[in-house]
């Protein structure tokens, strides 16, 4: 009987080896690189990297046309429950991790991306991409698909009918969200839907309608600085902005000055966009 009780501890203590042992699968990695080539993307995969202070997977870098600062981002573990479990910590604007169920319980991080975060969910991975380009997110969307956090974003055919165009020669459009529903902070997409290059540099204005039903410029321009930026044909740029004091009840307007260049013209066509939102 205690030979019985030494082989079967055996047996056990090889299956769970053999588990342990078992290659984490990468093929969705290879599968998500697959897909932006074949959009017209040249991808080359870097890893694997050690997991970051916001995600614990085994990090790979899927780099895009030989630009290190155009990449996308996959976290592999070891089976897809543990890839679900993390996927649900992310906030749903993908701006922070409250982390539970075993991953650094009650431990939070908050981070400010340079463009707008998008976090997606496929097999045993999180698929991670900071930027508007639609061509990246939508191949990511063709294999994942809808993201599971991350502020929105649109294909350019489509985002006519929801968003404030002045200008319906140029498609430049321009949307503003209150950012979580709260009056402190609001989230700007403005989106180019033209076949022209789209060039802006000076802040958003934000203005207040008074009970004139004028509009009464605020002062904001410590929290709309940003660098000159340009804006490809079709794709759109995400941003949050948030205000050192809230908002009051009231309707608000965002205006931003964009240019564009007409061939054969050397400066560039100047207009303004704007789009109102509320605060209750």
């Amino acid at each position: 009987m205690k030979e019985f009780f030494t082989i079967l501890l055996a047996v056990v203590l090889a299956l769970v080896l053999a588990v342990s042992l078992q290659p984490m699968d990468l093929a969705p990695v290879d599968e998500i690189a697959l897909a932006l080539q074949e959009n017209g993307f040249a991808v080359s995969i870097e890893g694997p990297e050690g997991s970051s202070e916001f995600l614990h997977g085994e990090r790979y870098r899927l780099i895009l046309n030989d630009n290190t600062e155009t990449n996308v981002t996959v976290y592999a573990y070891k089976n897809a429950e543990e890839a679900h479990k993390e996927a649900k910590c992310i906030h749903a604007d993908g701006c922070g991790m409250d982390y539970r169920e075993g991953l650094s319980v009650g431990h939070s991080v908050q981070i400010s991306w340079v463009d707008a975060p998008h976090f997606f969910l496929y097999k045993n991975v999180i698929v991670q991409y900071i930027g508007s380009d639609w061509e990246v997110l939508s191949s990511i969307e063709t294999i994942c698909g809808e993201q599971i956090a991350g502020l929105p974003y649109y294909e350019p055919a489509r985002i006519a009918p929801g968003l404030l165009c002045m200008d319906e020669s140029t498609k430049a459009f321009l949307r503003v969200t209150v950012a979580g529903g709260r009056p402190d902070g609001i989230v700007v997409e403005l989106v180019n839907g033209s076949d022209k290059e789209l060039y802006y540099g000076e802040p958003y204005k934000l203005y207040r309608e008074n009970e004139m039903g004028g509009w009464e410029w605020i002062n904001q321009d410590m929290v709309f600085t940003m660098p000159l930026y340009t804006l490809p044909a079709g794709t759109q740029k995400t941003l949050e902005y948030r205000f050192e004091e809230p908002l009051d009840a009231g309707h608000y307007r965002i205006t931003k000055s964009v240019g564009f260049e007409k061939p054969g013209v050397n400066s560039a066509e100047q207009l303004e966009v704007s789009a109102d939102f509320t605060i209750e």
